[in-house]
């Protein structure tokens, strides 16, 4: 990262050698920081699809530092870009400052920027990484100073740390959607999550949290590959819901897994890894968190989210077109390397992709790959390359009849909120809003829309997204892309309507926005069977039950 100084961190590390070997071995550890960069001069922290900056205000250093009068030692929460940390050092020159991160890479950024090593060596500053806060307890006369950004971040290790002994708690491995909302689940429950990125931790980091932690199990939103494994080393329960759609092959654990325990959204995707290594394999649908439900809005806020018909998704653009020539190099390279004509490469790539848009409400890619490039796939998986490129190339056509069934409402004052992707259909009429917050944006407008519209991927028409569970949810009135799966989790045509075609959802569109009575009592109908059947609670209850640790919960 620009600005960060090896020899600085270096001494630094030397000192802390001296007095904190241990935690010195630990912060030289490999890490990642692909999650904090610099944008727009200043350096930010990337959280979920938001980046925010680091940087702490003078106003927010004088209320949090020197605005507060005598204290016996000063314990910062969230080290950041280390402003709190060096300002405590020198404005009281004599009281101790302890200073924790659950993030290694922000103990790096520290120690990068300033020299710390006098402080270190007569112990006047202490560092504290990850699960390290929950072995340190406060004592009379202690300030505890949290940083402005990172104390939301870290508002759940927080309550961990000053939560009463004994603590029943669970390890949350994985960030992003979904996380928060089980952790509130578990919380409520009389859990205390405590959250580590496996993706972005060394191993041996990881190991030594759940040693401190001592979790009675652990949860993971999607597959990480080597999860399992590594919790059935350690003999703790690993329950995984898989939510979002992945272009990987199936992971399967390399060994008898009988503490995993894995939830996927895709019956197909159970039914497939029914005979894996884990312990169970579930096929658990998506849910509506809590705080998806009908708010009471003001004017303005309903005259900025209305809409006649709206959608709220990715255009798929960007990340298709990187896919799709991920997979013309490795035809290039299937053809070289068993002996066909590389030269042939773009042709079939092109042959295969006009099959497919031939008939583009209908996924046949599988066909067309077969005939086109037979046994490309199976060489992909036997040469070990990590995505399956049928599902690669998949999301070309997904993304092109996404685009091509919101352009088809148009006419009807269609608005979509997402990516920069959605301008390409801006001349057709298509009414581009931006991104949406997925947590107060996304409640508002599917409430404030006449109608919202629910198109899934075009290689997935089995699931059922979270879209419909959370437009439900919210009261709104939703037309969901067809699905067998949809009508087992809802009425058809009485608490939920739904299109097969693009001819089929214009004419609903048209006919629910000249009946708007009757969409609102489906909608109504809707948001009942989502309170009574599909809140995530319920997901957490089947998970639990499942994995044997429902009666524990009730001790």
């Amino acid at each position: 990262m620009s600005g960060a100084s090896p020899s600085t961190l270096q001494r630094n590390l030397a000192a802390l050698d001296q007095v904190e070997p241990e935690l010195a071995r630990r912060l030289r550890w490999s890490v990642a920081s692909d999650h904090v960069f610099q944008q727009g001069g200043r350096i930010v922290l990337k959280t979920g699809a938001s980046a925010q900056p680091l940087l702490v205000t003078s106003d927010q250093m004088f209320h949090r530092i020197f605005k507060e009068g005598p204290c016996a030692r000063v314990v910062i929460c969230g080290v950041g870009l280390g402003e709190l940390v060096e300002s405590a050092l020198q404005f009281w020159s004599d009281v101790p400052v302890v200073a924790w991160d659950r993030d290694p890479w922000m103990l790096r950024i520290l120690l990068s920027r300033a020299d710390f090593t006098r402080p270190i060596l007569n112990r006047r500053l202490r560092l504290l990484l990850g699960p390290d806060l929950l072995e340190f307890a406060c004592a009379a006369g202690d300030r505890v100073v949290r940083h402005p950004v990172l104390e939301v971040v870290y508002a759940r290790e927080l309550e961990a740390w000053q939560s009463p002994k004994p603590r029943r708690m669970v390890l949350m491995c994985t960030e992003g959607l979904f996380v928060g909302d089980v952790s509130r689940d578990l919380t409520e429950r009389g859990y205390v999550p405590w959250r580590v990125e496996v993706s972005r931790v060394d191993a041996a980091e990881f190991n030594r949290t759940a040693r401190v932690v001592q979790p009675l199990f652990g949860v993971a939103i999607n597959q990480t590959v080597g999860l399992p494994e590594v919790f059935e080393s350690l003999g703790i329960p690993l329950l995984t819901w898989e939510i979002d759609p992945a272009v990987d092959w199936l992971p399967v654990p390399e060994r008898s897994v009988p503490h995993s325990h894995l939830f996927s959204f895709r019956r197909a995707v159970a039914e497939t890894l029914a005979e894996a290594p884990h312990g169970t394999v579930t096929w658990l649908p998506l849910a509506a968190p809590e705080h998806r439900r009908p708010l009471a809005l003001s004017a303005e806020e309903r005259d900025r989210f209305a809409a006649d018909v709206s959608f709220v998704g990715s255009s798929l653009v960007g990340r298709a077109r990187a896919y799709a020539q991920r997979v013309l190099k490795q035809i290039r390279r299937w053809l070289r390397t068993t002996g066909g004509d590389p030269a042939t490469a773009v042709s079939r790539f092109e042959a295969i992709l006009a099959h497919q848009r031939s008939n583009p409400d209908v996924w046949c890619l599988p066909d067309a790959m077969q005939q086109h490039a037979p046994g490309f796939r199976e060489w992909c998986r036997q040469a070990g390359l990590p995505s399956d490129p049928l599902l690669l190339l998949g999301e070309l056509p997904a993304a092109e009849h996404r685009l091509q069934v919101v352009a088809a409402l148009a006419p009807y004052g269609v608005q979509v909120w997402g990516d920069p992707g959605w301008q390409t259909v801006a001349k057709q009429g298509v009414t581009f809003r931006g991104l949406a917050g997925h947590t107060h944006m996304l409640t508002r407008i599917y409430g404030c829309s006449r109608i919202n519209i629910d198109i899934g991927r075009l290689y997935q028409s089995d699931i059922v997204t979270m879209r419909v569970f959370d437009v439900l949810a919210c009261g709104g009135f939703l037309l969901a892309a067809h699905s067998d799966e949809l009508g087992e989790l809802f009425e058809i045509g009485v608490e939920i309507e739904t299109w097969k075609d693009r001819e089929e959802l214009v004419h609903k569109v048209r006919h629910y926005l000249g009946h708007p009575d009757a969409a609102q009592q489906i909608a109504e109908r809707g948001r009942q069977a989502v309170l009574k059947r599909h809140r995530l609670t319920q997901r957490v209850d089947r998970m639990l039950q499942v994995a044997g640790l429902a009666a524990a919960q009730s001790e």
